[in-house]
């Protein structure tokens, strides 16, 4: 009978545990698809911001693209390309630029005739049709440069024509889907995004008048395979769908689905607005549905449960099968459960991990060991008294304590959470809790946890990230963290006034003294700026002695005036080093700008406040320029100039004449300085010191320099035969980028040989600047020269740095007396004594000596007198070109 009642007791018993084990499993299994649908959410907002960042890239870049083209309606094909090169999707090939011009019937010759001249000799419309105005593709910018697409009529593609329609009407950036042209491999439909390109009105201004498309035209799959594959691939059975919609219809521009998705309520969208249409971007959980065998996580969990409670059941129906065995069943499980207790407070005690019990009131009710130590505290006893309240005394901020609770008691568990505290001594201490929410046997609520010490790790990452954020030498913000808080300011609105800041003569510090000086100084640079600020203000130094400031507020010219020339003192005080032995001493070039809505983004605010210092640099130095649009205006003139003078050569600009050196004896040519000249149609003659200095500075001075010794051999050869035995030399000047051309040595004979010229009649003209350079590559190169045959001398002698030690470290032959010191020989006799010292110097070292800037006879004479027997001027003959110049040797 007992057997029975207890067979029916368990019957019942496992009846009733279905239910919750059912609810159990339903809640346990929408659990499990909360955690894969977050799963998707955040693999699909990666792949988004991945689309839409790229998107906006190549946006932002055709909205330049049409402001180049509005603002430099002649931009060559080469500039276009260069201009395209710089776009952050070029690299991987997927994109082509486009410049699609309006173009009429009678406007086809000429634009074939450019396309022949820049070497697009086999170029031609097509698709032309009768329209009167049509679309032409006429500059394709693109990783492959194939150029098959130039010259198709864009227009004559429906869908195409229906998005240049509307991007003409509304101003804005269309997106158009057209047939694949089969220029290339790929064979999906082709996709553009079009901007409108117009006309500038009398005013300078963007006008009304249609120029034509800017387009960047990509195949849209192969793109988002190489944009988001990587995206996609992280995470496997995620798919994605991109779909163009606007008012009248939506179409599917991308999809990487090759089957359909099991699961269709796992889907999220994401869109990306433009001027009438959007891109919506639908990213699917691919996952396949799983096995009719398969146990989900919640089904083993419940089937866990209850294969435990089944086997607590049967253990229960074992003891009530053993009633004669229940009182010592009954000291077993006693005996066991004090061995469970000495065991858990051995394990309590001797853990090193911090451990502890507490309420939800702040205040512990069991610490061990290892936590009153990491606190400072002697024992457990000694801590739990001392403190009352754990936010209040352990954390650093009780904030942070009140934010661990709002989670503990939302989640009923807290993961490394991690809290900057303090010990009994005050000293900082870091931590990472573990925790979850208990109850006790009188129906309390506590918490319980564990306690790692993590002050060693948070230490080390702060310092890393101090250092990505701070200049090593100075301590101050460096240039990434300057960019940071000047976005930061942009994006909160915060307006003020931000000033670049270049040391004027700091170079001569680190050369003379050397850098361990230069960085002493730059450090007591830095004190002193920062003593200037205001607790809101910042500081940066964003280079080697560049330094940023941002002035939160408002400023009037006054208020600038009065910052300017504070900061001016305080950077030209002397600096103090090594006792007061060396006072250093420099002064600063400081450009100002107001940092307001007209800006978008930091490099542009960097890039005007550099404009303007450097403004400063070019007018003298030690001063300071507001920057304006007439400075920015400037600036884009000394663009354009750079432009036209790097496409001079190209298109036959330049030119040579020749300035006779004659002998102040008998008036007789003795040789000839040949002179660049440079005539542009738009700007006209352009002076040699305009453009000489930048074509220095890039890299144009070496094949143009090559040119000029090619053509002046050339001529030279021609001019020597009609005085064949007149012993005439040739004078050409070399730059100091020349010099250092290790090529310019190599190349130098064939180009002898080929204009049939002797190098004992050349003499290489250089600047004491270009003897400035390294030492021993200087004598190198000179040598190696001197080697040849070729003679060389000083130009413009005593206006450099040491004149007289360069005639002796270095192998000259000559040098020419800069003009300077003839101009005005008349009348001032200091002058006509150094020209007496340097020719009497120069004899000595057997050196020949020749004049520049001879103009009156007077000063003709006083030459002669003070010994100098070479010269050249206006006095004997202007620079003439080699015709004329041939014509006066015949006459002679």
């Amino acid at each position: 009978m007992l057997a029975q009642n207890i067979r029916l007791w368990l019957s019942i018993t496992m009846s009733l545990l279905l239910f919750p084990l059912y609810f159990l499993y339903v809640e346990l299994q929408q659990n499990e698809q909360e955690r894969d649908y977050e799963e998707l959410n955040q693999h699909a907002s990666l792949a988004f911001d991945t689309a839409q960042r790229n998107l906006d890239a190549l946006q932002e870049h055709l909205v330049s693209l049409r402001s180049m083209m509005s603002y430099q309606p002649e931009l060559s094909r080469q500039q276009f390309d260069q201009f395209n090169a710089q776009s952050s999707l070029s690299d991987y090939g997927i994109v082509v630029y486009e410049w699609i011009p309006k173009t009429s019937q009678q406007q086809t010759p000429d634009l074939i005739k450019e396309a022949v001249n820049t070497g697009i000799f086999d170029f031609r419309f097509s698709r032309v049709g009768t329209s009167e105005v049509f679309y032409p593709i006429y500059y394709s910018a693109s990783a492959q440069m194939n150029g098959l697409s130039l010259g198709i009529n864009l227009a004559d593609i429906d869908s195409i024509r229906e998005g240049m329609t509307l991007a003409a009407i509304d101003n804005s950036l269309q997106l158009v889907i057209s047939e694949n042209m089969s220029l290339d491999e790929a064979t999906t439909p082709e996709v553009r995004l079009l901007l409108p390109v117009f006309a500038l009105n009398d005013q300078g201004e963007v006008g009304s008048e249609l120029r034509g498309y800017v387009s960047a035209m990509t195949h849209f799959d192969a793109a988002m395979e190489i944009l988001l594959g990587p995206v996609l691939s992280q995470r496997q059975n995620l798919g994605l769908e991109i779909y163009r919609e606007c008012l009248q219809n939506t179409e599917l521009l991308f999809t990487s689905l090759h089957q359909q998705s099991s699961t269709p309520e796992y889907r999220i969208d994401f869109t990306q607005n433009y001027a009438n249409w959007q891109l919506r971007y639908q990213f699917v959980d691919l996952s396949p549905p799983m096995p009719w065998w398969y146990l989900s996580r919640p089904m083993l969990i419940v089937i866990g449960i209850g294969l435990i409670i089944s086997l607590f059941l049967l253990l229960l129906r074992h003891s009530l099968y053993r009633r004669i065995r229940a009182e010592e069943l009954a000291r077993e499980k006693t005996h066991s459960l004090e061995l469970a207790q000495n065991e858990y407070h051995n394990l309590f005690e001797k853990v090193v991990e911090g451990v502890y019990s507490a309420t939800l009131e702040g205040q512990f009710l069991k610490v061990n060991p290892a936590l009153a130590r990491a606190f400072g505290y002697e024992d457990p006893r000694q801590m739990l008294q001392a403190v009352e309240h754990i936010g209040r005394q352990l954390h650093r901020e009780d904030q942070s304590y009140q934010a661990f609770l709002e989670t503990l008691k939302e989640k009923k568990e807290v993961f490394n959470y991690e809290w900057e505290g303090e010990d009994r001594h005050g000293n900082t201490i870091w931590l990472s809790e573990n925790a979850y929410l208990n109850t006790t046997e009188d129906d309390c609520v506590v918490y319980q946890g564990t306690l790692d010490v993590i002050t060693e790790r948070k230490c080390n990452e702060q310092q890393l990230s101090y250092q990505a954020n701070h200049d090593a030498l100075t301590g101050l913000l460096n240039r990434t963290a300057c960019q940071n808080f000047l976005e930061h300011y942009l994006q909160n609105k915060q307006w003020g006034v931000v000033l670049f800041i270049d040391l004027d003569g700091f170079k001569k510090i680190n050369d003379t003294y050397g850098h361990g000086v230069g960085d002493f100084y730059l450090q007591k640079i830095a004190d002193r700026l920062t003593q200037i600020l205001r607790k809101k203000d910042r500081i940066a130094r964003i280079g080697g002695d560049e330094f940023v400031i941002y002035f939160e507020g408002e400023m009037s010219q006054q208020t600038i005036k009065n910052l300017a020339e504070r900061l001016q003192r305080e950077v030209t005080q002397p600096v103090l080093f090594d006792g007061s032995s060396i006072a250093l001493q420099v002064s600063a070039s400081i450009g100002f700008t107001f940092l307001g809505p007209h800006y978008q983004h930091a490099r542009d605010i960097l890039r005007d406040a550099d404009l303007a210092m450097y403004e400063v640099k070019k007018n003298g130095k030690a001063n300071y320029q507001v920057f304006s649009l007439a400075l920015h205006e400037q600036v884009q003139r000394q663009a354009e100039f750079d432009v036209l003078l790097h496409s001079a050569l190209e298109k036959e600009e330049f030119s040579l004449c020749f300035q006779p050196v004659v002998c102040l004896k008998d008036a007789r040519t003795r040789g000839f300085e040949v002179l660049l000249r440079w005539h542009n149609p738009k700007l006209g003659q352009v002076s040699p010191e305009r453009f000489i200095p930048l074509a220095e500075k890039s890299l144009l001075i070496q094949p143009l320099g090559l040119w000029v010794i090619t053509q002046a051999l050339a001529s030279f050869r021609r001019l020597t035969l009609l005085k064949p035995n007149a012993g005439l030399y040739l004078n050409i000047n070399l730059s100091p980028r020349q010099l250092q051309d290790d090529q310019l040595v190599k190349v130098l004979p064939r180009l002898l040989t080929e204009a049939k010229v002797a190098p004992e009649s050349i003499r290489f003209e250089l600047t004491e600047s270009a003897l400035d350079m390294n030492e021993q590559v200087v004598t190198e190169r000179l040598s190696a020269l001197r080697a040849m045959g070729f003679k060389i001398y000083i130009d413009d002698f005593g206006t450099g740095y040491s004149s007289l030690k360069r005639l002796v470290q270095f192998p000259i032959d000559g040098i020419k007396i800069d003009r300077s010191f003839v101009d005005g020989l008349e009348e001032d006799s200091s002058k006509q004594v150094m020209i007496e010292v340097i020719v009497t110097m120069a004899r000595l070292l057997n050196l020949q000596v020749v004049a520049e800037g001879v103009e009156t006879e007077a000063q003709r004479k006083l030459l002669e007198v003070g010994g100098c027997r070479l010269a050249q001027g206006y006095l004997f003959s202007r620079p003439l070109p080699e015709v004329e110049l041939s014509r006066q040797l015949v006459t002679a």
